[in-house]
């Protein structure tokens, strides 16, 4: 089956398609031919009935008896066992499927149909399934993603299903959008839908099953206010037990695991919309890289401005998506009840039991004090069950329905944007094909590998094939040994080129890879060791070098035992240095995750403690502001009470107290002692008239000039001792000056308070 191109547009000149008979069916615009691999000459059939379709991609089903021509708007499918061929023309079958309102993205067909008959269709905004062994006209099943909030409005690019391996695999779709999210669709299927299975998909089935009981009760607590996260499991339980029930009435066990089982399904819900799973490159289109493996590989593929292609690795490990039940939501976070403000406790009149009268009893708030307990404790108990929720739900969101991204390769295909690139899959094989140049990735090997506990990164290995031509390119022949491409040129014979095999070397990962190793594309789970069981082994199983006693030089089996020796030390020396190498790059590889987790915690320790001492900061510079604040408060409330103190004072006409009336008698004294004096000195009034008279004496007289010059001499000629004694006396007199004015005011506010104070 060929590849799904690249471009949103499909306008690929060419697509191609090759039969196990070596029928070559290639499509030309609105035209299609139908020859052989060594045929020259190529056949037009007929498409008058599929209404001139642009024809963008041909899709082989799995029996090879259906080719389905995917348009841009319109669909057809072309029966191939109705093919009749003569010596003038070739004439086959053509259906026209269903009308489409929107542009056709892609189609492929269903894995788990028991017929292989189903087509699922995807559009932007829709997906269908037509059975054709029913109807071409009418739809199975159709889906209108727009009706789901989780699609968000976005449109769709690309779809891929599951493991082909898997019985949950086979039936869930992916769809990647042009935002670039991934969701999924489970279960696809309908009522009645004729479905195909192993003994072993069911049996992997039923393990995981009993895998999801032991994860979910080892991680959700048997209490009731779990109840809804269970419930969300219910429809898997059943859907599982149907499946059990049915495995031990068909006596599956019995037949080889490898045995096809046909059934339809009976009990299925409409399909969930999962998502979204993950995120990866807007616009990017989605391929199942390794169908055959029992867990999902995808491949998402974004073009590059550079001419490369970015592919990312997407893992779908074990659990796979389930199709929960909508949980609950779990609401905010409680809120810590507020303290209320306690009211003064009232005194109560109770009568005694015995006597007469009424007893005093002393109020309380008691009953307050229990409300508000009861309410803490409501509010711890409701906290916890809060915090125990979110811990069972990040586990749900973090364990199922998660698409993990273990590896991303950037794959050169040119120098520039490359047009027209096409990428297909097969059992092993990712194929790029673009710019004349084919690139051709062993997933299945690196598949094989992951699951390895040895295993240290998903490492696809690459192989070139460049100087190639042709618009058109699908899978002819592929094995572990060999990758066969059949391409086609306009006007031209079927050309097949072997991208590997026993000549093709591999090319230089320059030239074809870039590969990014990233911390977070380690497989979840998986515990990376050191090859020490293999150095034991090795060392186990090496033995002695045998001894050669004697050396004989003209002897030939002398000869051949030392030849053999050689030998033997040489390949011991290349698996220990293999070993060794092994053992650097494990070792250099844990170095690099190590000082990566080292950065991760030393960046954490630098924010928390950055954090928390901003946090003390803030509650000192609180605290701070709250003993300003409280200061304040003492202070106002103080000069508070002073004021009302006074005002009471004032209002009753409260007699003085005795040490009012002991400081009121030590102000009159001072003020007397002050204003008349006593028997040691002059009193204040005496002073001041006797300095003023003095002044005024002294500014009676006129100085004469020889006085004021003599005086000015004076001073010049006065001593550095003198003058600052001057300047004492000069200050100390402008003090006395102050004092003056400051005693007289004084006088003046206790001649006012002694007029009513009696003493």
């Amino acid at each position: 089956m060929n590849g799904s191109p690249w471009s949103s547009a499909m306008n690929l000149p060419n697509n191609i398609a090759v039969t196990a008979a070596e029928d070559v069916y290639v499509s030309e615009g609105n035209s299609l031919k139908v020859g052989t691999l060594n045929s020259l000459l190529f056949d037009q059939i007929d498409l008058a009935a599929a209404q001139g379709i642009n024809i963008q991609d041909l899709i082989l089903n799995d029996q090879e008896c259906f080719l389905a021509l995917v348009g841009t708007s319109s669909l057809a499918v072309a029966d191939l066992s109705s093919v009749h061929k003569s010596a003038s023309n070739t004439s086959v079958s053509i259906y026209k499927v269903g009308s489409f309102k929107d542009r056709i993205v892609s189609a492929l067909w269903h894995p788990a149909s028991a017929t292989k008959t189903h087509l699922v269709v995807l559009t932007q905004t829709s997906v269908q399934i037509f059975d054709l062994a029913l109807s071409c006209v009418d739809a199975q099943l159709k889906i209108d993603l727009t009706e789901y909030p989780k699609f968000g409005g976005d449109s769709a690019v690309s779809m891929a299903f599951g493991s082909h391996s898997s019985y949950l695999g086979s039936i869930t779709l992916y769809i990647s959008t042009g935002k670039g999210s991934v969701h999924a669709l489970t279960p696809f299927i309908y009522e009645g839908f004729p479905q195909a299975f192993t003994g072993l998909m069911i049996h992997d089935l039923l393990k995981e099953r009993e895998d999801l009981k032991d994860l979910t009760n080892a991680n959700i607590p048997p209490a009731s206010i779990f109840n809804d996260f269970r419930n969300a499991f219910l429809d898997q339980e059943v859907f599982a037990a149907d499946l059990d029930n049915l495995y031990q009435s068909l006596h599956i066990s019995d037949f080889p695991d490898e045995k096809e089982w046909n059934f339809k399904a009976a009990g299925i819900k409409s399909p969930r919309l999962v998502g979204p799973l993950t995120q990866v490159d807007p616009r990017s289109r989605i391929i199942n890289a390794s169908p055959k493996h029992r867990f999902t590989i995808l491949a998402s593929l974004s073009e590059q401005t550079n001419g490369g292609v970015r592919v990312s690795y997407l893992a779908q490990l074990s659990p796979l998506i389930y199709a929960f039940n909508d949980l609950a939501e779990i609401g905010p976070e409680p809120k810590k009840p507020e303290p209320k403000k306690r009211e003064e406790p009232k005194d109560k009149y109770v009568k005694p039991r015995r006597g007469f009268g009424f007893v005093v009893v002393p109020g309380g708030d008691k009953a307050t004090d229990d409300g508000l307990s009861k309410e803490e404790e409501h509010y711890k108990k409701s906290l916890e069950d809060y915090k125990a929720k979110l811990k069972v739900a990040s586990f749900i969101k973090t364990t199922f329905n998660v698409l993990t991204i273990i590896s991303k390769d950037n794959v050169s295909l040119g120098d520039k944007a490359v047009e027209n690139i096409k990428f297909a899959a097969n059992e092993s094989w990712l194929v790029l094909a673009g710019d004349n140049k084919i690139v051709a990735g062993d997933v299945s090997k690196a598949a094989d590998q992951l699951l390895d506990p040895s295993c240290e990164a998903f490492t696809v290995k690459y192989y070139l094939k460049s100087k190639t031509s042709g618009s058109g390119f699908c899978f002819y022949t592929s094995n572990e040994e060999l990758l066969s491409i059949c391409s086609w040129q306009n006007a031209s014979k079927p050309q097949v080129v072997n991208v590997v095999g026993e000549k093709t070397s591999t090319t230089d990962p320059q030239l074809a890879v870039s590969y990014e190793l990233e911390t977070r594309s380690r497989t979840p789970g998986l515990k990376a060791a050191l090859p020490a069981r293999e150095l034991r082994l090795f060392l186990e199983g090496a033995g002695n070098l045998p001894a050669i006693s004697k050396i004989d030089e003209n002897s030939s089996k002398s000869l051949e035992e030392i030849h053999n020796v050689s030998s033997l030390t040489v390949q011991r020396l290349q698996k220990l240095t293999g070993f060794i190498l092994t053992l650097q790059s494990v070792l250099a590889i844990q170095h690099g995750e190590l000082h990566l987790q080292r950065q991760g915690l030393s960046e954490i320790a630098a924010k928390n403690f950055s954090s928390q001492h901003e946090v003390t900061q803030n509650r000192i510079q609180a605290l701070l502001e709250r003993q300003s604040k409280l200061a304040d408060k003492a202070k106002r409330i103080q000069d508070l009470l002073l004021e009302r103190f006074e005002e009471s004072k004032k209002k009753f006409q409260l007699p003085l107290s005795n040490s009012e009336r002991a400081w009121f008698k030590e102000l009159n004294s001072i003020t007397k002692k002050i204003t008349v004096g006593d028997e040691d000195c002059l009193g204040l009034q005496l002073i001041v008239s006797d300095l003023t008279q003095k002044v005024e004496a002294i500014e009676s007289v006129p100085e004469t000039a020889e006085e004021k010059l003599a005086k000015t001499l004076s001073d010049l000629l006065m001593d550095k001792n003198w003058k600052r004694l001057n300047f004492i006396l000069k200050h100390e007199g402008n003090e006395i000056d102050n004092g003056k004015e400051k005693i007289e005011e004084l006088l003046s506010r206790v001649s006012s308070l002694n007029l009513g104070v009696p003493v």
